[in-house]
């Protein structure tokens, strides 16, 4: 199965809300990525999600 999701938010997540969305990511064994500006990221990982802020 696939699902895709959009979530419109300008602010973003900040540190706190982006901790809890992998920590509840890692509970399922699907895979799960975020997309922003042309940058797909492992939504598991904490790393990559940052990463994806950083080079938006």
């Amino acid at each position: 199965m696939r699902k895709k999701l959009k979530i419109i938010n300008k602010l973003g997540l900040h540190a706190r809300a982006s901790s809890k969305f992998v920590e509840v990511t890692n509970k399922y064994k699907s895979e799960i990525f975020i997309e922003f500006n042309d940058i797909k990221v492992n939504a598991k990982s904490i790393l990559d999600y940052c990463l994806c802020n950083f080079l938006s």
